[in-house]
C-alpha cells in the first residue's frame, strides 16, 4: 500500500506538540500548523466531523472500508483538537471538536442482553469495550467544552453497560462475542483512559477504575517496567503497549498531582519508558521498533503504532514530571 497520512498518527503528534515540552521542540510551530491543516482536510463529513483510516480494515468481528468514519480515529482526533484548544486557544479546533459530537452519538446501539453502547462504526458492531468507553470519555471531554444533557445521558448509559460487565479480576475482555474474550495491555489502557475522563467530568466509575487500574498494573507489567501484551506471556514487547501505559500513567498523575500515588504513577511510567528505550529504540534510525519477540527485534516502521504514540506519551510524561512534581 502506498504510504498516506493517518488521522490517528497525526492526532497523536498534534497532542504531543500541545504539551509544554512538545511546544518547545525545534520547528514545533511549523509542524503544529501542518498537522492542523491535514486533520481539517481529512474530516470525512461535510455537515459534521469524523475521521477514519486510509485503508480497508478487517478485524476479528468487523470489516469496514477505507475512509469510513470510526470511533477510535475520531476519538483520538477530538482529543488532539481539545489539546490544541487548551494549549493555544485555537477556537476553530474547539468548534471542529464539537462538530464531531453528533457522529459519536450516532454510534449509539444496543447489545441484546446488555444494554446501550457506542459501536465501532455507524453501521454497527459487536460490543467492544475500549471503543465504547473511549467514546464515553470523549463525550465527557466535549461536555467540559460545551455541556449537552443528551450526550451526558448517552455516555452515562453506555458506560454503565461496560461497568456491569467488569470481570471478577477487575479487567474487561476486548469484546463480548465468543471470539473476543481476551484482555490485553493497551486496550485496557484505553478503557482506563475513558473511565478516568468519566470520573473527572461526571464523578462516576471511580470504583471500577481503581479496580481495573490495580489489576492492569499487577497483570501486565514486570518490576523493571517490561510491558506484557497479555498477562501470561512475556513476549511480545510492543511499543504501542509501552506508549499507551506511559501516556495513561502520566495523565493520571497530571490530573491529580496531590494524590498519594502520584510518585508511584510517575515512577512506574518512568520504568516503562526506560524499558522501551532499552529494548525497542533503534538509535541509528532515531525511532522505535514495532515489537520485540523471543526471536528478536521487529524493526517494521509502523508510525501510528510506534513513534507517534510514543512521542505523545514521552512528551506528556515529561510535562507531568516538570509541572506537577510536589
Amino acid at each position: 500500500m502506498k504510504p498516506a497520512p493517518n488521522a490517528k498518527a497525526l492526532a497523536l503528534a498534534l497532542s504531543a506538540y500541545a504539551t509544554p515540552v512538545g511546544g518547545e521542540l525545534s520547528g514545533a510551530a511549523r509542524f503544529r500548523l501542518g498537522l492542523q491543516r491535514q486533520l481539517e482536510d481529512m474530516n470525512l463529513l461535510r455537515d459534521g466531523a469524523a475521521w477514519g483510516y486510509h485503508f480497508d480494515a478487517q478485524t476479528r468481528h468487523l470489516f469496514y472500508a477505507r475512509d469510513t468514519p470510526n470511533a477510535i480515529a475520531t476519538c483520538f482526533v477530538v482529543e488532539a483538537l481539545c489539546d490544541s484548544f487548551g494549549a493555544w486557544g485555537e477556537t476553530t479546533h474547539r468548534e471542529l471538536a464539537l462538530r464531531a459530537r453528533p457522529f459519536l452519538l450516532s454510534l449509539l446501539a444496543d447489545a441484546p442482553g446488555h444494554g446501550p453502547f457506542f459501536a465501532y462504526v455507524a453501521s454497527g458492531s459487536e460490543l467492544i469495550h475500549n471503543a465504547n468507553v473511549l467514546v464515553c470519555g470523549t463525550l465527557a471531554r466535549l461536555h467540559a467544552l460545551e455541556p449537552d444533557p443528551e450526550a451526558e445521558h448517552a455516555a452515562r448509559e453506555a458506560v454503565a453497560t461496560t461497568l456491569a460487565l467488569q470481570r471478577a479480576d477487575g479487567l474487561w475482555p476486548y469484546g463480548e462475542a465468543d471470539n473476543l474474550r481476551w484482555a490485553d495491555n493497551f486496550h485496557t489502557a484505553y478503557i482506563l483512559d475513558g473511565l478516568a475522563r468519566m470520573r473527572s467530568e461526571f464523578g462516576i466509575a471511580g470504583d471500577a477504575l481503581d479496580r481495573c487500574l490495580r489489576a492492569w498494573r499487577e497483570s501486565f507489567f514486570e518490576p523493571d517496567g517490561w510491558a506484557r501484551y497479555v498477562a501470561d506471556h512475556r513476549f511480545p514487547l510492543e511499543t504501542h503497549s509501552c506508549a499507551s501505559a506511559i501516556d495513561l500513567l502520566g495523565r493520571l498523575a497530571a490530573e491529580d498531582p496531590g494524590h498519594e500515588d502520584w510518585e508511584e504513577l510517575i515512577a512506574m511510567a518512568s520504568r516503562i519508558a526506560d524499558s522501551a528505550i532499552r529494548e525497542l529504540w533503534i538509535s541509528e534510525r532515531s525511532r522505535f521498533a514495532f515489537r520485540r519477540t523471543a526471536r528478536g527485534l521487529n524493526k517494521r516502521e509502523f508510525m501510528r503504532w510506534t513513534n507517534a504514540p510514543m512521542f505523545r506519551a514521552l512528551a506528556r510524561l515529561c510535562a507531568a514530571m516538570e509541572t506537577n512534581a510536589p
